[in-house]
């Protein structure tokens, strides 16, 4: 268990009553605690001042969870700081925070598409194709 978790279990026993041991901590699963109630709260770090970031399998799986709370904290608080619900899946944005959805296995896009998606990105001349000849001379 990390220190954030630990300052959220503090903070769970402290609001809902419960002792720690009637709390269940699953370091691998989400949520990352499940109340007796059958709640759950996932704890996540603030990104930037205004976002969190979800991982695509672990978002289906907050997603399964009827009562499941998203806690948000900065790393120096003792309680957090954004309290929400669990955002529909693929949401940019849900209750003035950022999702910042960071994908398993990219894709690579070939180059010409990448810049076809991304009209503003400029290429430095050192990242030109440059042609290779077939031959080089020792």
């Amino acid at each position: 268990m990390n220190t954030l978790e630990q300052k959220a279990l503090a903070w769970l026993i402290n609001t809902t009553g419960y002792n720690a041991g009637d709390i269940l901590y699953s370091p691998n699963m989400s949520p990352d605690f499940i109340l007796p109630d059958g709640r759950g709260l996932e704890v996540k770090r603030l990104q930037a001042r205004h976002g969190f970031v979800l991982y695509p399998r672990q978002w289906l799986e907050l997603l399964k969870y009827k009562n499941c709370t998203i806690t948000i904290w900065e790393s120096s608080a003792e309680e957090p700081t954004f309290q929400t619900s669990v955002p529909p899946y693929g949401s940019k944005h849900w209750n003035g925070l950022y999702i910042l959805c960071h994908e398993t296995n990219p894709v690579a896009l070939p180059l010409d598409t990448f810049l076809a998606a991304c009209p503003y990105f400029k290429q430095p001349d050192h990242f030109r194709y440059r042609p290779v000849g077939a031959r080089r001379e020792i």
